[in-house]
């Protein structure tokens, strides 16, 4: 609850965190929150919120706002080798490591830092820095576990003691991992592939990655052949009928689940049969 964690970060410094409820499976700031973007949480509100009634709220949330210079990339991907080239591309090229990590649903996590650092935000990848809120402790609401911290945790520590990041060193980041994530504009049309045979030059050049562009930025129209062709070349790398129904589904848009592609597994599978009886034999990967 709040209170659990409230009595133990805010004597450590941590003015910045609010109580997070949940309503109809999703996470919710239980206060007005936006204000302390600006201006630390005054004691006596964080004191008020967790004696009281706040402080049975089953989530933990934090703000961040220029006052403070705390920071937080959220690596909000499905796709566990995308998530690994992301992370490696920070800490080996851009020196962008922590140890405070945490993990809700796997493999999906956030790292903390401390840094003067601005919000931005691209496909899947998101940083907390000036503006925001993100809930850090309780039970997520979808795989209904607590939040992991597998490396150290912020409940033992101050913001003085997370490591630094500069906004040099994020740009850098964003924009080495920009080519893996952006397939869309910001009014949500695709980008990117023109046709058939670029995104088959592209899954020959650019492997699963290419792969997962392709669907993220599918449109309306580009459903069916898009998803044959990279299905085609899932199987052609081995994959199982249900690991490419699982890895469709959790990167196919929601908003084009309509009509005949409401039930999707079902219709990913059966369509790794025909991209077997399409491709194998006419095209070679």
């Amino acid at each position: 609850m709040f209170a659990d964690v409230a009595a133990k970060m805010v004597p450590n410094g941590w003015h910045n965190i609010i109580p997070l409820t949940i309503d109809t499976g999703q996470k919710k700031p239980a206060v007005k929150w936006a204000a302390y973007q600006h201006e630390d949480i005054p004691l006596d509100t964080l004191r008020e919120w967790y004696r009281g009634r706040m402080g049975r709220m089953p989530l933990t949330g934090m703000v961040f706002g220029e006052c403070r210079e705390i920071v937080a990339l959220d690596i909000d991907l499905t796709d566990p080798a995308l998530n690994r080239r992301i992370t490696e591309i920070g800490g080996y090229d851009c020196g962008i490591q922590s140890e405070f990590v945490r993990v809700g649903n796997h493999p999906k996590y956030m790292a903390f830092f401390r840094g003067a650092v601005r919000s931005q935000k691209l496909n899947g990848v998101e940083v907390f820095g000036s503006s925001g809120q993100v809930a850090i402790f309780g039970t997520h609401p979808t795989t209904k576990k607590a939040y992991d911290w597998p490396g150290r945790s912020l409940l033992d520590v101050t913001p003085g003691d997370l490591p630094e990041v500069t906004q040099e060193q994020v740009t850098a980041w964003l924009d080495t991992i920009k080519p893996l994530l952006e397939t869309r504009d910001h009014h949500g049309r695709k980008l990117g592939w023109t046709g058939i045979d670029e995104l088959r030059e592209s899954l020959r050049k650019d492997g699963i990655d290419a792969a997962q562009r392709a669907i993220i930025g599918l449109h309306d129209g580009s459903r069916h052949p898009t998803c044959l062709t990279v299905t085609a070349w899932l199987v052609s790398q081995g994959y199982s009928p249900e690991d490419i129904a699982t890895f469709i589904e959790n990167n196919f848009p929601a908003h084009l689940r309509t009509d005949d592609w409401r039930k999707l597994r079902p219709r990913i599978r059966q369509m790794a049969e025909d991209a077997v009886k399409k491709f194998f034999g006419e095209e070679k990967w």
